[in-house]
């Protein structure tokens, strides 16, 4: 027998919109969903994807994950897409080479400024979101500010003195994002 499967705990919702509505979407921004299929019920989505280059048709296409996580909706649904472009979010974002995967969980390493021992790791439990352009959305665990390690995390254990460097590589590297 030939068996389909499917992870419905999160779809993707593409759409298009025209040329003039470009510079209003943005990764990371929510945006609401109305489902005729879910008697009109209002859902949230979060843009993942937007195409940098406008189709013939003066289109730009988007994608958006949905969290479908009680299974409510299925593939294939229609939805109707409300963006709200007064209204940026700004995403915590550090580059994906900072998460470290472990049994326990993902984690980063934090840079803290210690008055006795100078400049030390801790490492850091974190919960990440959507990813884009090498980037990884952290929704807990960090806070705006904080010095990330974003390579030679195998070198470093919890508490050890480091060098930090003299250029802030998260700034040269779009830092945040905001959108």
């Amino acid at each position: 027998a030939i068996v389909s499967l499917a992870d419905i705990s999160q779809l993707h919702v593409n759409f298009a919109l025209g040329e003039q509505a470009a510079p209003d979407v943005h990764v990371g921004q929510v945006l609401a969903l109305t489902v005729d299929a879910a008697r009109g019920q209002d859902f949230q989505a979060r843009v993942v994807a937007v195409d940098p280059v406008v189709s013939k048709a003066r289109l730009v296409h988007v994608q958006a994950a949905l969290p479908n996580p009680d299974g409510q909706l299925q593939p294939g649904m229609y939805a109707g897409v409300r963006l709200d472009a007064a209204q940026p979010s700004t995403v915590l974002a550090v580059p994906e080479t900072a998460i470290t995967y472990t049994a326990y969980g993902q984690t980063v390493f934090v840079a803290i400024n210690d008055a006795q021992y100078g400049t030390r790791v801790k490492r850091v439990q974190v919960t990440t979101g959507e990813r884009w352009q090498g980037r990884v959305e952290v929704t807990t665990g960090l806070a705006p500010g904080d010095r990330v390690v974003v390579s030679g995390q195998l070198k470093l254990s919890d508490g050890m003195t480091v060098e930090p460097l003299a250029q802030d590589s998260l700034q040269a590297s779009q830092g945040g994002r905001q959108s």
